[in-house]
């Protein structure tokens, strides 16, 4: 059996029964045992067509099956409880994703774990560190909590390296709209630093920071797709969920 983390979230429909439902299913299936939850959450939608506010939690888990095994469970789920894949990051009733495997990795076009997305979302991370705050990402080296600290200080934003001049203005200026207090800095080159969101300008695939959580753009990108992300992500980085009571 190897623990694993899984991710819920849903804003159409009765979403806290959609996460009983859940809870019911991996309690009853015999390839999961050992569950644990996180409390319910309420998040500010991450997107310009996610549609109302989220709720969110996370389980840990330990299973027997593989993490492709579990990701095809995990969606048949999705579609018996009336999640219909139409809009990405779009409304649906729920949305189940595989956080993470032990200490594996997986990176392929089906499945990336550790998910690329968890190290920025606090949706994700508040509930994550309820049940288990010292799982350290296998490719990172941080904790849950760390990733969570990260994004408890002052807001900020990083953009590293070649960007040309009209990009970072734009990036800048929308996501300062967004956040009036944000502070933002272009650098060439910088240690990572202690807090805050990083968004590295890549020329070459030689240019690889790949041990370090941070947003990758290149020339190839669109720049107004390039402005909405950055501010989607500081959305989901710097509105921190709110924690539902216990009924």
């Amino acid at each position: 059996m190897k623990p694993c983390w899984i991710g819920f979230g849903g804003n159409l429909g009765d979403v806290p029964a959609h996460w009983q439902q859940v809870l019911n299913r991996l309690e009853h299936d015999p390839q999961f045992a050992n569950l644990r939850i996180s409390s319910l959450y309420r998040s500010v939608p991450m997107g310009a067509d996610a549609g109302d506010a989220f709720w969110n939690a996370v389980a840990e888990v330990e299973s027997s099956l593989a993490p492709f095994d579990v990701l095809r469970k995990l969606q048949q789920w999705e579609a018996e409880l009336g999640r219909v894949r139409t809009v990405r990051w779009g409304p649906r009733a729920l949305d189940l994703d595989l956080l993470a495997y032990g200490d594996q990795t997986v990176n392929t076009p089906e499945l990336v774990v550790p998910h690329v997305g968890l190290w920025y979302r606090r949706f994700v991370l508040d509930p994550w560190v309820e049940i288990s705050p010292e799982w350290k990402h296998p490719a990172y080296g941080l904790t849950v909590r760390q990733f969570q600290d990260r994004l408890l200080g002052p807001r900020q934003l990083w953009l590293r390296g070649d960007w040309p001049a009209d990009w970072h203005a734009q990036v800048f200026r929308q996501a300062g709209q967004r956040f009036p207090d944000l502070s933002c800095d272009l650098v060439e080159k910088v240690e990572f630093p202690a807090t805050g969101i990083v968004a590295d300008f890549v020329v070459s695939d030689r240019q690889d920071h790949g041990t370090e959580p941070t947003l990758r753009f290149s020339p190839d990108d669109d720049l107004p797709t390039v402005c909405q992300h950055v501010v989607d992500v500081l959305t989901a980085a710097y509105e921190p969920p709110e924690r539902v009571p216990a009924a």
